[in-house]
């Protein structure tokens, strides 16, 4: 009674207590029913036998329930120590075992007790040469047996316990957030779509970015590491680049230390997807930068850190009273510290790209070839002036490059960038030029003013540019499949790069919310129907039609938005293919967001297509994290990437014909020839498209080419 008064139970214990007193009563009851019915008289006393025995049946049940939960907490105590104290757990549960079993066989073969203690202590632990089979008696044999059976047993245990052991800690050096100590690494920040088109291009050093990034890659993101480690693993096969992720969260200053962030060289901090407050993530990422940098113990260089922002704008351009963004904010305070932090968009209007593409063929494939270094293209580079070309002018200077493209410069007085800039313009000689050259070439190798070529015939090409006769320009006829999302964007962008009289046909099951209003310029018209369909595609005259645009830029899983490309794609190529040949084929411009996609896409246009249709294959990825490379190659490179690639104000790629600069008389011309007769329109050749729809950019300045009227003229002019 004692002890029920000082246990206070809960409901459910006062329910279970309740629920067995009543059990033992009535197990109490039935025992007494049992025996011959007594006088009345003894009722009382049958009564209180009855209690008693309830009470102590009570006791009994609670007594072995609390040593049952005392037994199973040790246990697990024992589970989730150290392997040594799992290891003694089991000796010491053993040991009186082996005592009393040693005592057992001295009693039964009347030996020493210290010769029994060692025979069932070699037949447990299964000590090589202890037999069981060797006993006279046949109590012994029994006794030896029985202890051979448990020895299994505890040797089970005793190896399950060790071999769990390993495999949880071979599993820790996997998945485990151990501190990585280095110095001088390439550290990532965060995850997104576009970390796996990142890493492949670093991988397969892109842009010459071993040089500048070195062979070890840090990745600290929120992301599960078996999902980091999976989606890399494939990448680094015959690589030797050594790369290291770890889960964590890139604002959190503990979790920077771990991965050595301070001595990093370059960071590359990514924008998160589906983020509400990314800016205030990456901001905080980067006042964890500086504060982990400014540890008084801290003997470190300077470090870039390359900004993935999308709603950056070109240097200079943010528009007159807008206020100061968190980013601003942030360039403020490490401006003048050993940091320098470069901002860049990595994400271009994609739309507005699509929509030049579809009016222009091939102006896609020139940024792709530039952005993300498709083999064989050439890349952007930054040259100093040095004394060689102090005091010249930027047409003698952009005419000292042979093999290379002087496409801009950077000016060391105020670091403005400036894209095609006038020929009059002096350069200094800490300046630098932008050059758009191949691999191959070098910087330094790329010759100087020495090197240069006889100046051309300035009034002849004059007077050729003159007699030039450009065709006038057609009016297009696009349609666009299953566009999804909204289409106002792509709208104005086609109406914007259109000429005068074209028409563009939406289809869809559902009438688009934001479908714009006919302009003379351009009409809009929408088509109820599948874009799988192949009724509502010819009624819309796909087989007819100037290009046809498909994808969409708002799915966030790119297999589902790939597979609807691929099924519009089919019914496309089916359509073309049963009308008879035509003089002019549909071009194809499509939004493509998985790397592998791209091969069944080809495979439809090439094969199933029988070369019926042209393509631009436009891979967002792609070219946002090949933009990345580049500016954490050369930080300097980013405000001019941001204006040529990222925005629709400012310099741009353009597609021009041949007659706009009396190229299409038959005759070969050099590319020297070719750059100055774009200079005097104001405009800086970067290549041209022969008549097959080769692509040559950075051509040698003396190489010839017979231009057709299917050539264009690859020029960066003002937009």
């Amino acid at each position: 009674m004692a002890l029920q008064q000082r246990w206070q139970p809960n409901v459910l214990s006062t329910t279970i207590t309740n629920s067995w007193h009543a059990e033992a009563v009535q197990k109490a009851n039935s025992r007494q029913a049992t025996r011959v019915r007594q006088p009345f008289a003894s009722t009382t006393i049958a009564s209180s036998v009855s209690s008693a025995a309830a009470t102590t049946y009570f006791q009994r049940q609670r007594a072995n329930e609390v040593l049952a939960l005392k037994l199973t907490l040790l246990v697990q105590q024992v589970l989730a120590a150290h392997v040594a104290i799992k290891i003694l757990a089991v000796f010491t549960a053993a040991a009186p075992i082996v005592y009393a079993g040693g005592l057992l066989y001295s009693v039964i073969t009347d030996s020493p007790i210290q010769l029994g203690l060692l025979k069932v202590y070699s037949v447990i632990i299964r000590v090589p040469g202890a037999k069981v089979t060797e006993e006279k008696s046949l109590a012994a044999g029994v006794l030896m047996n029985a202890f051979f059976l448990a020895g299994v047993f505890s040797f089970a245990v005793l190896i399950g316990i060790v071999s769990e052991e390993i495999k949880l800690q071979l599993k820790g050096v996997r998945i485990g957030n151990y501190p990585v100590v280095t110095a001088d690494h390439t550290l990532v920040l965060n995850w997104n779509r576009q970390s796996t088109s990142l890493l492949r291009k670093m991988v397969q050093d892109s842009h010459g970015c071993s040089k500048s990034l070195g062979r070890e890659l840090v990745i600290l993101a929120e992301e599960s590491k078996d999902k980091m480690d999976s989606a890399i693993l494939p990448l680094l096969d015959g690589s030797r680049l050594r790369v290291v992720t770890r889960e964590g969260a890139p604002h959190s200053l503990s979790d920077l230390d771990a991965v050595s962030a301070a001595r990093a060289k370059t960071v590359i901090l990514l924008h998160p997807d589906n983020a509400k407050d990314a800016d205030a993530r990456k901001t905080a990422t980067i006042l964890g930068l500086e504060a982990a940098r400014s540890h008084p113990s801290m003997s470190i260089g300077a470090q870039r850190v390359i900004v993935q922002n999308p709603e950056c704008l070109a240097e200079g351009r943010q528009a007159a009273g807008q206020s100061k963004s968190l980013m601003d904010l942030a360039h403020q305070t490490v401006k003048g510290r050993e940091m320098r932090l470069v901002e860049v968009n990595g994400n271009r209007n994609i739309a507005r790209l699509i929509a030049q593409s579809a009016v222009q063929p091939g102006v896609a494939s020139v940024y792709s070839n530039i952005a993300q270094s498709t083999p064989g293209a050439p890349d952007f580079y930054l040259r100093d002036c040095g004394e060689e070309l102090h005091g010249k002018t930027y047409q003698e200077a952009r005419r000292s490059y042979t093999e290379a493209v002087v496409c801009g410069l950077v000016r060391h007085s105020d670091r403005a960038t400036q894209l095609n800039p006038s020929d009059n313009t002096k350069l200094h000689a800490a300046d630098r030029l932008i050059v758009l050259a191949h691999k191959g070439d070098a910087p330094s190798q790329l010759g100087g003013p020495q090197a240069a070529p006889a100046a051309p015939n300035m009034e002849e090409l004059r007077q050729r540019l003159q007699a030039a006769v450009p065709p006038e320009p057609r009016p297009k006829t696009v349609v666009v499949l299953g566009w999804g999302g909204g289409v106002a964007d792509i709208a104005s962008a086609i109406s914007e790069f259109a000429t005068a009289g074209s028409e563009v046909i939406f289809v869809s099951q559902h009438p688009p919310a934001d479908l714009p209003e006919s302009t003379p310029k351009c009409s809009f018209r929408y088509l109820q129907g599948s874009p799988f369909d192949h009724d509502a595609c010819r009624r819309a005259g796909v087989a007819d039609c100037h290009a046809i645009i498909m994808g969409t830029l708002e799915c966030e899983e790119g297999k589902a938005a790939d597979a609807r490309t691929l099924a519009s794609l089919l019914v496309v190529q089916d359509l073309v293919s049963d009308r008879p040949l035509p003089a002019s084929t549909p071009h194809v411009v499509a939004a493509i967001h998985r790397q592998g996609t791209v091969r069944t896409a080809r495979h439809i246009l090439k094969d199933l297509g029988r070369d019926r249709l042209t393509a631009e294959l436009l891979q967002p990825n792609e070219l946002a994290s090949g933009m990345l490379l580049q500016v954490a190659n050369e930080p300097g490179l980013a405000p001019a990437l941001s204006e040529l690639i990222d925005n629709s104000i400012g310099q741009e790629i353009y597609l021009r014909r041949p007659e706009r600069y009396s190229l299409d008389s038959g005759h070969s011309a050099t590319f020297a020839e070719v750059v100055e007769l774009a200079r005097l329109r104001g405009e800086t050749a970067l290549g041209y498209v022969t008549g097959d729809g080769s692509l040559a950019l950075a051509p040698e300045a003396m190489s010839r080419h017979h231009f057709t009227k299917s050539s264009r003229v690859v020029v960066m002019a003002e937009s």
